[in-house]
């Protein structure tokens, strides 16, 4: 083997043995970066603390972690909770926050999210100028918006009713006016492509309806 050749070998071998050094650290690095969220947040819950959700964002080494405002004396509990994280991801370098969400109204808001999958389905069959549906919580009334590929001048009446009325079924039908509480209401409406309202009508627990 002459002096090229020999050169040339162990250029090689020492760029097979740097690209090995590369891949072994990435590895190390995936595994100091993978969090189990399931195991911590069981591990918060044999703890005796009422957890929520737990979110993890590794691009910005984020966590957020959802606390019952159910829970006793909330300002020591997030301390603690926090603590308890930190701890534990001490190689992790990541960002805490721990946030207090009303869980009742939590609960209340995922039966009213809980028929947007079955209408979209069923406005899908019906139209092809149905495009989809959002839902939106405020403090005067929920409402589900349904979109369409119509413009304000021109959209077809009854069918944007007949819309509203398929909604309103899902709706009943899975007795979601009984949480309504005192003059709360509910209400659907169709926007236009522009986002601007074709039709909407407002209901209240006893599923009786006015137009605004």
């Amino acid at each position: 083997m002459n002096k090229k050749q020999l050169f040339g070998f162990t250029a090689l071998s020492l760029l097979f043995i740097v690209g090995i050094i590369y891949l072994l650290s990435r590895l190390h690095q995936n595994e100091q970066e993978d969090i189990d969220l399931a195991k911590l947040s069981q591990e918060l819950d044999r703890k005796g603390y009422h957890i929520g959700v737990i979110s993890y964002s590794p691009r910005n080494k984020e966590m957020i972690v959802q606390l019952s405002n159910k829970e006793p004396n909330l300002s020591h509990t997030k301390e603690a909770i926090k603590n308890y994280i930190q701890n534990e991801l001490e190689d992790h370098n990541v960002s805490i926050q721990v946030k207090i969400i009303d869980v009742e109204q939590a609960e209340r808001e995922r039966k009213w999210m809980s028929v947007v999958s079955k209408i979209d389905k069923k406005l899908k069959r019906e139209s092809n100028k149905y495009i989809g549906i959002a839902i939106g919580f405020n403090p005067q009334s929920i409402t589900y918006i349904l979109k369409s590929s119509y413009s304000e001048s021109d959209f077809a009446e009854k069918e944007i009713k007949d819309w509203m009325e398929l909604t309103n079924n899902v709706i009943v039908s899975q007795n979601l006016p009984s949480l309504l509480k005192n003059d709360e209401t509910y209400e659907i409406e169709v926007i236009s492509k522009n986002k601007e309202v074709l039709q909407n009508k407002r209901y209240n627990h006893n599923v009786e309806s006015y137009d605004d």
